[in-house]
């Protein structure tokens, strides 16, 4: 009984019988037996799935290659247990329990290292720590400040455009009163106001006649209107030196000119007539007056005013009621001595006037020189 199939590895058709199923199976194919029962006991022998219909040639070299493989196993496990025998032996031939513990104090000594490095390292990053808060805040600050710097700075550049602009403006401003300064300084106001002569037999102011000549007529009414003008021209001249007398207020009123006491308020007039009560009313008056012009004089004299005289000037001296011995009070018998002392006191005004222009010329010069800085700046 035969079975007829191809090899699947060499592709050759080839004849499964009883006489190759008697090489391999245990027992003998007898007749009548079925040949597949035959193959599955050769399966089970060979552990090898006949049903894949391969032939005997194929299946003799996979026999080969199957025992040259167990060969190799074999050989590996020789080597293997020589390798493990020759390590057992080598073991017990040593102190391991020795080797051991020197291992594990070394493995201590490095735990404790270990462990220090770590407590090193946890120190080193709660510091690392600390410094980053304190950076941290450190930085907040500097932000704030930085803000606060820009305000400033901003703000800064803001006032200075300000002042710039402001300086520019005060620059043209200056320019224009530098004009009118020069202009005003070009102007002699108070000659203008007060035009004073002593060189005639009487001393005039603004043309009133300031004394009485012999022989000729009284001008009673051209002295009133001069003393109107000396008592604007000293309440001028005490303004310009911020001087306030301590006694006696003028007061100017024209041909009605006045002297008050600022105790008891009393009133004198400048008023000159041929009526005796009017002309002691005017006698007191000019004294008081004269006690006013010392207190002007001594508090001008020792500063300003002796810059501007010349050895050519003179030395005037106050003293109760009289000018270098002249009495300011009238006596109709001696009109001539009144006459002197009053061309005494123009002198003495006028020399006030050009005190006055001076101190003018000097706040002049200091306003131009302050100009002149601000413009070089």
């Amino acid at each position: 009984m035969s079975l007829n199939s191809k090899c699947l590895d060499c592709g050759n058709e080839f004849e499964l019988n009883y006489e190759c199923c008697n090489e391999i199976a245990s027992t003998p194919l007898e007749n009548g037996d079925d040949i597949t029962k035959k193959i599955k006991e050769i399966e089970e022998l060979t552990n090898f799935n006949v049903k894949k219909n391969i032939c005997l040639n194929c299946l003799d070299q996979l026999i080969k290659e199957r025992e040259s493989t167990f060969l190799n196993l074999s050989q590996e496990k020789d080597q293997l247990t020589k390798a493990f025998e020759n390590l057992m032996t080598e073991i017990e031939s040593q102190d391991f329990a020795n080797v051991i513990n020197y291992s594990e104090e070394e493995l201590n000594t490095k735990e404790e290292e270990v462990k220090e490095q770590l407590d090193a390292l946890k120190e080193k990053e709660k510091n690392c720590e600390e410094e980053l808060k304190k950076l941290t805040e450190e930085l907040r600050t500097l932000s704030v400040e930085e803000k606060k710097y820009w305000d400033e700075f901003n703000s800064l550049e803001s006032s200075i455009y300000l002042y710039e602009k402001s300086k520019a403006f005060t620059k043209n401003k200056i320019t224009h009163y530098e004009k009118e300064i020069k202009n005003f300084s070009n102007t002699n106001i108070l000659t203008d106001l007060f035009n004073i002569s002593f060189f005639d037999g009487c001393g005039t102011i603004n043309g009133c006649k300031m004394g009485i000549e012999l022989g000729k007529p009284d001008v009673y009414n051209e002295v009133n209107a001069g003393w109107g003008y000396i008592i604007y021209l000293t309440a001028i001249i005490a303004k310009k030196f911020n001087f306030e007398f301590k006694k006696f207020e003028l007061i100017p009123m024209g041909n009605y000119s006045k002297i008050v006491n600022k105790m008891n308020k009393t009133v004198h007039e400048f008023n000159m007539n041929m009526n005796v009560k009017s002309l002691e009313k005017l006698n007191e008056a000019m004294g008081y007056y004269l006690e006013s012009l010392k207190e002007l004089n001594d508090y001008l004299m020792p500063g300003l005013l002796n810059s501007i005289r010349t050895s050519s000037d003179f030395n005037y001296k106050i003293q109760n009621d009289l000018i270098n011995g002249y009495s300011i009070t009238y006596d109709p018998k001696t009109p001539g001595n009144w006459s002197q002392c009053m061309k005494y006191l123009l002198t003495i005004l006028k020399m006030y006037i050009n005190g006055a222009l001076k101190k003018e010329d000097d706040d002049y010069k200091n306003i131009l020189d302050k100009a002149n800085i601000i413009n070089k700046k």
